[in-house]
């Protein structure tokens, strides 16, 4: 026979169960509290429960300023040195700060903000080791992203990358956005290059265009089954030019629709795979 526990979704035999409910009794122990002409003795702090089990898992030394960390003097960084310099100035009294005085970090993905006081008048001043765009992010981590889809990698592989170079690493939430801002700026630029190979291929070829068409697929055919889910990398060269006059991919489905076709919830407008 089985006894349903406390602890929700848990089964038990009956010695232990009783053996358990029996300690439970035991560290419930009595206590006297006297009672004082300024305060009346509350029925309910009859008992106190003392937990038996509770144990020291380790000391812990609390600093005594917990804004003093010493996390950048561990493993490497991504700066720019000319940035570094020019931000390495007292915001105060315009007196040079020193690097070494440093004494906290603060992340932003590869870019970081270093709090240095002032040797001079005490001033605590933030300072950055990146650039950073018109939003107020750190350029660096759009640089990664651009750096990541060059490689054909994704963000799992730029984080194993940089634990071995010891640098900290970038939270793939952070990748995967700048990845979506970076990826619409690039089908912009790689529209606007197949147009104007497309004008110099036809320049070159006194208006008789030739090309050469070729694609690849996620999932190889067998040689009469071809039930890919989706097409890469399908793209047209120019004969003259040997360049992309254009390209095209294709997906059989969409994961963001299949999310709220399962759910059974009117799909939001988003960037569709075609």
């Amino acid at each position: 026979m089985t006894f349903r526990s406390r602890n929700r979704g848990k089964f038990t035999n009956k010695v232990s169960y009783f053996r358990s409910s029996f300690l439970k009794k035991r560290n419930i122990v009595k206590t006297e509290i006297s009672e004082h002409e300024y305060a009346k003795k509350d029925d309910d702090l009859d008992t106190i429960s003392m937990f038996a089990d509770i144990d020291i898992g380790a000391d812990v030394i609390v600093p005594s300023d917990p804004s003093h960390n010493d996390s950048w003097k561990e493993g490497r960084r991504v700066i720019e040195l000319f940035e570094l310099a020019q931000n390495l100035v007292c915001q105060l009294c315009n007196c040079p700060l020193n690097l070494i005085d440093t004494v906290s970090e603060r992340k932003y993905g590869l870019g970081s903000v270093l709090t240095i006081p002032c040797g001079s008048c005490t001033a605590c001043n933030s300072v950055e080791t990146g650039k950073r765009n018109s939003n107020g992010a750190f350029v660096v981590n759009s640089k990664a992203a651009i750096g990541m889809i060059h490689a054909g990698m994704g963000a799992t592989h730029v984080n194993n990358f940089l634990a071995g170079l010891n640098v900290p690493p970038v939270h793939s939430s952070t990748i995967r956005k700048k990845e979506k801002e970076i990826g619409k700026k690039i089908q912009e630029v790689a529209a606007e290059s197949c147009k104007s190979v497309q004008i110099k291929e036809k320049d070159l070829s006194n208006g008789k265009v030739e090309a050469s068409f070729d694609g690849g697929w996620q999932k190889r055919g067998t040689g009469w089954q071809y039930d890919s889910n989706t097409g890469h990398a399908a793209s047209m060269i120019g004969l003259k030019t040997g360049k992309v006059m254009d390209y095209a991919y294709r997906s059989r489905s969409c994961r963001v629709c299949e999310v709220h076709e399962e759910r059974k919830e009117t799909v939001s407008a988003h960037d569709c795979c075609p």
